[in-house]
């Protein structure tokens, strides 16, 4: 038995090392397959997790804490137990609201004490680490006018205002740290302008309760397990009474990272799932020719030892014994090749190593496959009938039936993957749905199959009578030897693939780049520092004063749908123009942002008269509010009369550019004055006359008193207002009465159809301020840039207009053109601006090709061009096997006379009529999978839908290429019969 298996394998030593060779690479794609998907889900989730802004990996939980030490220390000792420190880090603070009165200005403001703050602030001065010791940011300390070492009066409880000593100002030692980026701008002392204090101080100034507000951000330097933060988020206890922290609630954007990640992993598992299908059906196909080459070369070796009296046993070993020795060969080195080039890519793309148990699990389930093709195609071509038939090379005549059990069974699993598609939806479909592209190529390429034999007959015939004997015994050849059937099988499936796999790549990368194009608005939006959203535009107007390249913007910060401030006339020339925008509706529609009402009041004098008469008795003063170009506020305060009717002064400095009237602000109660005109020296002009100054449409209440708190009285040519104190409400510390220069409501855009039609469904928005205002929606668009799907737009200049208190819920932006200059940024720079960071649309549609789907469709194209290798090498292959009696047939012939060149065009007619068949077949076989089976792979993460349709230029140049590669692979594989012929 020895002698006969040593004797077997050097018979067939090139075929057996051909066979070897590409069972291990069919063990090494399924090894690799499972291994690159794996390091690719692992490296996905963590590039995704890093990425991700700090709000969108926090959690805030907060809950009310009655004052006293011993409960406040108690809450920090609760807060610490609710998440592990493995995997969040916690920041901590108590704050309250208090009120701070000096003799230049008082105010409302918030107080904090920050678990170990001094380590994050640079302090000009000291720490305030005992009681009634605080420290101020520069700005706030101008504000109230205190300075380090003085005392600043507070009242934030029943008792009198309390006296806290000034230790130092302070400021961030490291502003991106992940303490003081991307939270609520409210709970941030740097933004608010808050305090920063010892516990102490919350007892010394006598404040019944804080609120305690802990910030839980997900690590990035551990392990990511979405599992296991959803099991932390859900063992966090919000919403029930918890000790000293009493009823927590909670705020968090991590389920919405959590479902993404889960979108992620479920993309790239269909991604391997569907790669996993194509690759199989064509590694299946190529060893199932190089299995039954082998099988048709021991055909006649098993009839002669049928001939001889060989038993059976003997026979069977001739038949499958040289296949099986090969695949325990192939299998280890296959797994270890597979394994090793996909941890090796993974290591240079995410820096993980795949764990090597599935990938061992998968190439053993290959090799048994190989095991399952050998012993299938010995069955398939024992001799059976008469032992001289088995010694035949030539079949006596073709078994190809109209339809076998194979087709049958092919077809109905195709059609069964449709109706699971159809039903289930491209997006939610399982099971043998993953499969539908593969089965839908592999139906189609053997139905077109069963259609060869019929019409290579008839053709054959029909060129023999003709004289046309190259091309007459070329297609005799198709119709009677099935090996060509399987490679034009092989073919078709091969470009059917690579069309998909193309059309799917060309898909996802422009579907990244419009979606790039809808999320960031221009080619380039710069990230910057800015002092207010006045200083903003005027740095980019000053950089760009003709509007070509630049246009300011500001974006809410808060979780929720967007809003995006922009200059109407300067959005076109600098949008990046998405696919699906109708640039002129868009421009019809932000011209309704602005409409026609009262014009700013500028002041560009030096000093300030107001005609003023007091009915009522009143003391102090009454403020006019100024807002300089570069966004700072000057105060002019302007002197009461005791009674009786005057005109009061007062200097203006720093608004020769021209300042806006924001507005009035009366310290005590409005009632008892009426203001008659309101005028300018240096030079002298009016500003509002009395008319404008009684008009009902040029004045409202400020946004932070309620509309019901203060009564515009329209008695006559004057400003007159009263104060009502409503139950429940403290008075307010400063009335405000605001000059209008804006609409109101203030007309926005709505990026929803529906809120295009049903305006009165949003009457308010959250503005840069944090506070609400009135709005109304003027139009809309399904998508609108730098927005998207969800969120509103609203003219920059209103914008400014409503802020009542500093822009602490805006993200500054500097939209940039395509063609915009390359010094423009230092341009910026010079103008004030600090440039933090760049997002472009290159990197956004590389960010998401980086993401699940993005890896599957990269592991789908890399499949699909090995598989058209595979193809090559199988027709190839099949050529080798039929090459001997090809040769021997066109000797004959030629012998007999046939004239040289139709001996050529007999040796190569077939195999390139094959190849051209199968690309033909294939191309329009891919077509067709791809409309049919379109949306089965996410083209994003979070499932949102393309605006891209399929185009066909790649999917064409594919198929030229395919055509080049196999016909050239035809011709070389016939080039033994034509030096013989």
């Amino acid at each position: 038995m020895r002698a006969l298996l040593a004797g077997l394998i050097r018979g067939h030593r090139a075929r057996l090392l051909i066979f070897a060779l590409l069972s291990g690479l069919t063990i090494a794609v399924a090894a690799a397959i499972p291994a690159w998907t794996g390091a690719a889900l692992e490296g996905t989730t963590t590039r995704a997790v890093g990425d991700s802004g700090t709000g969108e990996r926090a959690l805030r939980i907060t809950g009310g804490i009655s004052t006293g030490l011993n409960p406040i220390t108690s809450a920090f000792q609760e807060a610490a137990a609710l998440l592990p420190e493995t995997r969040f880090t916690r920041y901590g603070s108590v704050q309250t609201l208090v009120t701070a009165t000096t003799p230049e200005a008082n105010g409302g403001v918030r107080l904090f004490y920050i678990e170990d703050v001094c380590g994050r602030l640079l302090v000009e001065g000291a720490c305030a680490t005992g009681p009634a010791e605080v420290t101020l940011t520069p700005a706030t300390a101008a504000s109230f006018g205190v300075t380090v070492g003085d005392r600043l009066p507070v009242q934030g409880g029943p008792i009198p205002p309390v006296a806290l000593t000034v230790t130092g100002l302070h400021r961030p030692a490291d502003p991106s740290d992940a303490f003081w980026t991307d939270r609520t701008a409210s709970y941030l002392p740097l933004e608010s302008g808050g305090l920063i204090g010892d516990l102490g101080t919350f007892q010394v100034i006598g404040t019944e309760t804080v609120e305690g507000v802990w910030d839980y951000v997900l690590r990035t330097d551990v392990p990511f397990d979405p599992d296991v933060t959803a099991a932390d988020l859900a063992a966090a206890g919000t919403g029930t009474d918890t000790g000293a922290l009493g009823r927590t609630t909670a705020a968090t954007r991590l389920p919405d990272l959590l479902t993404a990640l889960r979108g992620n992993e479920e993309s790239l598992v269909r991604g391997g799932r569907v790669t996993t299908a194509q690759i199989g059906l064509i590694c299946g196909f190529v060893l199932l020719l190089a299995a039954a080459g082998l099988a048709a070369e021991r055909r006649d070796e098993s009839a002669l030892a049928a001939l001889r009296g060989a038993p059976a046993g003997t026979r069977a070993i001739i038949a499958v014994a040289p296949g099986l020795l090969a695949v325990p060969v192939a299998a280890p080195l296959g797994f270890l090749a597979g394994w090793g080039v996909a941890a090796l890519a993974a290591r240079a793309e995410f820096g993980v190593t795949p764990p090597p148990v599935p990938s061992l699990i998968w190439s053993g389930a290959a090799a048994l496959g190989c095991v399952v093709l050998i012993l299938g195609a010995a069955v398939a071509h024992r001799p059976r009938g008469p032992v001289l038939e088995g010694l035949r090379r030539t079949p006596s005549r073709l078994r190809l039936r109209p339809l076998d059990a194979v087709t049958l069974v092919v077809v109905a699993l195709a059609v069964a993957a449709r109706f699971e598609i159809a039903s289930a939806g491209p997006a939610r479909a399982e099971g043998v749905a993953l499969f539908g592209p593969a089965l839908f190529a592999l139906a189609g390429s053997l139905i077109v199959v069963r259609l060869v034999p019929p019409l290579a007959g008839r053709i054959a015939t029909n060129r023999l009578r003709a004289g046309h004997l190259g091309a007459g015994l070329a297609a005799l050849q198709l119709a009677r030897r099935p090996g060509g059937h399987r490679v034009l099988a092989l073919f078709a499936v091969t470009v059917a693939l690579l069309v998909q796999a193309v059309t799917a790549a060309d898909l996802a990368s422009r579907a990244a780049v419009d979606r790039a194009r809808w999320e960031i608005g221009a080619s380039r939006v710069l990230q910057v520092g800015a002092s207010s959203p006045e200083a903003l535009r005027a740095a980019v107007h000053t950089a760009d004063p003709d509007g070509r390249w630049a246009m300011p913007a500001l974006r809410t910060r808060q979780a929720g749908a967007p809003l995006l401030a922009v200059e109407p006339e300067r959005l076109a020339t600098v949008l990046a123009r998405p696919r699906g925008l109708d640039l002129d509706r868009l421009r019809a529609l932000t011209a309704a942002l602005r409409v026609d009402g009262n014009a700013p009041v500028l002041v560009d004098g030096t000093e300030l008269v107001l005609d003023v008469e007091v009915v009522a008795p009143a003391v102090g003063f009454l403020t006019a509010y100024l807002v300089e170009p570069a966004g700072n506020q000057i105060e002019v305060m302007l002197e009461l009369p005791g009674s009786g009717r005057a005109v009061v002064r007062a200097p203006v400095a720093g608004c020769e550019r021209g300042c806006r009237f924001s507005h009035f602000g009366f310290r005590s109660r409005p009632d008892g004055l009426r203001l008659h005109e309101l005028r300018q020296d240096g030079p002298s002009r009016t500003l509002l006359t009395a008319a404008e100054m009684g008009a009902p449409g040029r004045w409202r209440p400020g946004f932070s008193v309620p509309a019901e708190q203060i009564t515009l009285e329209q008695d006559g040519p004057w400003l007159a207002a009263s104060f009502r104190k409503l139950a429940g409400r403290p008075e307010s510390v400063e009335t405000r009465l605001r000059l209008a220069d804006t609409p109101f409501p203030v007309p926005v855009l709505a990026a929803a159809p529906e809120l295009s039609v049903q305006r009165d469904q949003v009457r308010a928005l959250t503005t840069f301020d944090l506070g609400a205002r009135p709005v109304t929606v003027a139009g809309g668009l399904t998508a609108l840039p730098g927005i998207g799907t969800e969120g509103f737009m609203i003219d920059y200049g209103y914008a400014v207009r409503l802020l009542e208190a500093p822009a602490v819920n805006a993200a500054y932006e500097v939209w940039l053109s395509a063609d915009a200059p390359a010094g423009l940024d230092d341009t910026l720079r010079a103008a004030g601006l600090t440039v933090d960071d760049t997002r472009d649309v290159a990197d956004r549609a590389a960010t998401l090709q980086a993401q699940g789907p993005g890896q599957a469709t990269r592991l789908y194209l890399a499949v699909a061009l090995f598989a058209l290798v595979l193809a090559v090498a199988g027709a190839l292959l099949t050529a080798a096997v039929e090459r001997p009696s090809r040769a021997a047939d066109l000797v004959a012939l030629r012998t007999q006379g046939l004239p040289g060149p139709a001996a050529l065009a007999a040796a190569r007619g077939d195999r390139v009529a094959l190849a051209i068949a199968g690309v033909a077949a294939g191309a329009l076989l891919g077509a067709l999978s791809r409309v049919v089976h379109l949306g089965l792979l996410p083209v994003f993460a979070d499932r949102a839908k393309a605006t891209v349709t399929v185009q066909g230029w790649w999917a064409a140049l594919a198929v030229l290429a395919a055509v080049a590669l196999l016909v050239a692979a035809a011709v070389w594989s016939a080039r033994d019969p034509e030096r013989r012929s």
